[in-house]
């Protein structure tokens, strides 16, 4: 199975729910939600999930579960 290893930059609190992929090959996603008790975190690993088209359960955070920036491991 293939897996994709990403940074992310998150943005709680957002507005609305957005990803971006930036120049770098790093990606910016924003969520509504409060990064407080993980639900920023599970917001965010929804987004990836919807964005890449894999399920949930396919999106692992690997580092930075209290830190905007994070790596996730995304398996196919």
């Amino acid at each position: 199975m293939p897996e994709l290893i990403i940074t992310v930059r998150v943005t709680p609190k957002a507005r609305h729910r957005s990803i971006i992929k930036k120049d770098d090959g790093t990606y910016r996603v924003a969520t509504p939600k409060l990064a407080e008790d993980g639900k920023a975190n599970d917001d965010v690993v929804d987004i990836l999930a919807e964005f890449f088209m894999v399920a949930p359960s396919c999106v692992t955070l690997m580092n930075g579960a209290r830190s905007r920036n994070k790596i996730f491991k995304i398996v196919a």
